[in-house]
């Protein structure tokens, strides 16, 4: 009825987006947009059908052009984004409490040199990494250990599998295939991973710290998985 004003087409995109019709919505807002350049709230409602289509890089790109014009709603859309954004490993740190775990360290890596305790044979030492999250997490996820994963990386042909590919010696470590323990930090939004390693009989352990992931398949306090992008860590690959 009013092809020259923009609230038909802001209707529409609001219609198809309550109904999962994303690409229609976008679609409906950017024609709202074309007749009025300034209609924030149609950019606003834009940036969550793309956050919800699963474009949510784009949505921040919204949320930064709102900023400077409407800040309310750059605040709301950028908090959407936050909340619907898959959860991140971000970075790893030292537990001052546990053993230091040098997960920089390469193939053939003396088990005694990460910790001299482990001179001794058949002495088992608790190690432990501290991990990251982009957001808050469901606890209960964390700190169920089925979640977590760490095991021998395999090679793409890049250096990047454990011992480099090479046929293992004898005297190689056996892995735990998960942690023996994880404690999540509510206020920090971090694990501390707690893994166990034990020396072999004649005290020649050797390890490749460097090429082990450690891999969590949990959930954030939304329910929300991880993201499969940054949801595993070793020492050479960071964070993949």
């Amino acid at each position: 009825m009013s092809p020259a004003e923009p609230f038909g087409d802001f209707g529409l995109g609001l219609a198809n987006a309550r109904q999962g019709r994303f690409d229609f919505a976008i679609e409906a807002f950017d024609a709202a947009i074309a007749i009025k350049s300034d209609y924030w709230e149609a950019y606003a409602e834009k940036g969550y059908a793309l956050v919800d289509s699963g474009e949510p890089l784009q949505a921040l790109d919204i949320a930064q052009t709102l900023a400077v014009n409407d800040e309310a709603l750059a605040t709301q859309l950028s908090q959407y984004v936050y909340e619907k954004s898959q959860p991140k490993l971000t970075a790893s740190y030292v537990s001052p409490l546990y053993a230091f775990f040098n997960s920089t360290q390469g193939p053939g890596t003396q088990l005694a040199g990460l910790n001299a305790y482990l001179n001794t044979a058949d002495a088992q030492l608790t190690f432990s990494m501290v991990f990251q999250f982009s957001k808050p997490m469901d606890a209960a996820s964390v700190e169920n250990i089925s979640n977590w994963s760490i095991a021998r990386a395999t090679g793409t042909g890049r250096g990047d599998g454990y011992n480099l590919d090479m046929m293992l010696k004898d005297t190689e470590v056996t892995l735990p295939a998960q942690p023996y323990a994880v404690y999540y930090d509510q206020q920090e939004l971090t694990a501390t991973v707690l893994f166990n390693l034990r020396q072999n009989d004649t005290a020649t352990a050797t390890i490749d710290p460097s090429h082990i992931n450690f891999t969590f398949t949990g959930k954030d306090s939304l329910g929300l998985s991880m993201d499969k992008s940054a949801d595993m860590y070793s020492g050479f690959s960071s964070f993949a």
